[in-house]
């Protein structure tokens, strides 16, 4: 239903709040593991939302992670924080939360 599909979204975002400071502490122990980890559950959760985009800048930086470059990393990931506030900016809107 749709109450469902909303109920999942709030849970993707409230999950997706927690992905910025997990990649920045995962790039400052140098972590690259770690990171790619976290990527990769990411673009999991995105992937099954059809969040494409989202999905593949995640995809990029899991397989980056994979091979190190943390400060290159790092640049990256205020485009992921902006296409996340894009999306859900859209399921905001969409469900006319005010939020």
């Amino acid at each position: 239903t749709t109450d469902e599909l909303r109920e999942i979204f709030e849970i993707y975002f409230d999950e997706a709040i927690h992905l910025l400071p997990d990649c920045h502490a995962a790039l400052a122990n140098q972590d690259y593991m770690k990171f790619s980890q976290i990527m990769h559950g990411f673009k999991g959760a995105s992937s099954n939302l059809r969040m494409t985009e989202l999905a593949d800048l995640a995809e990029a930086l899991e397989k980056r992670g994979k091979t190190g470059g943390g400060a290159e990393m790092a640049l990256e990931l205020p485009e992921i924080q902006a296409a996340i506030d894009a999306v859900k900016k859209y399921v905001d809107d969409f469900y006319g939360d005010s939020e």
